[in-house]
């Protein structure tokens, strides 16, 4: 295994691998039961993970060496950063919930389908967050970005529902950042015909916006927040998407 001081993020910006042909390439190794425990993790408490351990999930039947030494970058940087932790504030928090969502258009190299990407901050904290290859090919980026906006409005409502269950009700509209204004136009504009041929169940997004219970927002793609877990980041880039997601280093002394 690489050595963990050397590893500053969990994956290589420029990595590019391809799904080997040559199945003799082949080889014993425990790639699929390491990808499982690294999912597990990310799942948990790990948001900074998240797109290394999906983007492996896609070479589980092509583990050969070259994978495989290609994964274990990820428990190293892992190792490197065990005492880092959310950290939840219970006051001071302009917003309670609010969230940003992201997408690859044609990411995967095999099948060109998108990935959609989002998250949301509770309390100044990522407490959701997810990264999932849509089940259609997108025709275009602002069609890859809005199938991505429609299932993140999805996550909002279910965790507006979840606050309200806990007592904290929110009575303004959950706010949604983008950095595609092509997207915030076309989910504004209710007589667009440029997304006729979306399938309808994305259009959710629409009702909800109408009904001004989402409100959206155009970020700029410096402070996308959604970006850790859209593609491989330099480490200073990282670095600065990593504090501002909430994960802070343990402090000595508490629990």
């Amino acid at each position: 295994m690489e050595e963990s001081k050397e590893i500053l993020t969990p994956i290589d910006a420029n990595l590019k691998l391809q799904k080997c042909e040559n199945k003799s390439e082949l080889t014993k190794n425990p790639y699929k039961e390491l990808l499982g425990y690294l999912k597990y993790i990310m799942l948990g408490s790990r948001p900074d993970i998240c797109f290394a351990v999906n983007y492996f999930s896609r070479f589980q039947d092509c583990a050969s060496d070259t994978y495989w030494k290609r994964l274990k970058r990820v428990p190293s940087y892992v190792k490197r950063t065990i005492d880092y932790e959310l950290i939840f504030k219970k006051r001071g928090c302009e917003e309670i919930l609010y969230g940003y969502v992201d997408s690859d258009c044609a990411g995967d190299e095999t099948d060109r389908r998108s990935t959609s990407r989002y998250l949301f901050k509770v309390f100044d904290s990522v407490a959701s967050w997810t990264t999932k290859k849509q089940p259609t090919v997108a025709l275009s980026s602002i069609e890859a970005e809005y199938i991505a906006a429609s299932s993140a409005v999805i996550e909002a409502l279910w965790l507006r529902n979840i606050l309200k269950d806990l007592n904290c009700e929110i009575k303004v509209n959950v706010k949604l950042y983008d950095d595609n204004m092509g997207c915030l136009s076309l989910m504004k504009n209710l007589e667009s015909k440029r997304t006729k041929h979306v399938n309808i169940r994305y259009h959710y997004i629409r009702e909800k916006v109408t009904a001004k219970e989402i409100e959206l927002h155009y970020i700029k793609y410096q402070e996308q927040l959604a970006d850790i877990l859209t593609k491989g980041l330099s480490k200073q880039i990282f670095e600065k998407f990593y504090e501002l997601s909430g994960l802070k280093k343990k402090i000595k002394g508490f629990l």
